[in-house]
């Protein structure tokens, strides 16, 4: 686990309900990080039956890349999933 990197506890649904938003810290900054579009789910389910994945996934992003700095993290659900 990257110390550096921090995925906050909870979620918010954004971009009407097809994405799930999570808060990533990042040597103390915020970056927000939207995960999506959501089919066949909604983001509460999703982010319950894939807390943990959601937390590697994001680490290893951060781990491997630059924060963006132009708005949210965009990721998929099957970059999640692998």
């Amino acid at each position: 686990m990257n110390q550096g990197v921090i995925v906050q506890d909870g979620f918010a649904s954004v971009r009407d309900g097809q994405y799930l938003r999570v808060t990533v810290l990042v040597a103390g900054a915020s970056i927000p990080c939207d995960i999506g579009p959501l089919s066949g789910t909604d983001a509460e389910h999703f982010y319950h039956q894939h807390q943990f994945e959601i937390e590697e996934a994001l680490e290893q992003w951060f781990a491997d890349n630059e924060p963006p700095n132009d708005g949210p993290l965009t990721l998929s659900p099957q970059s999640i999933l692998g």
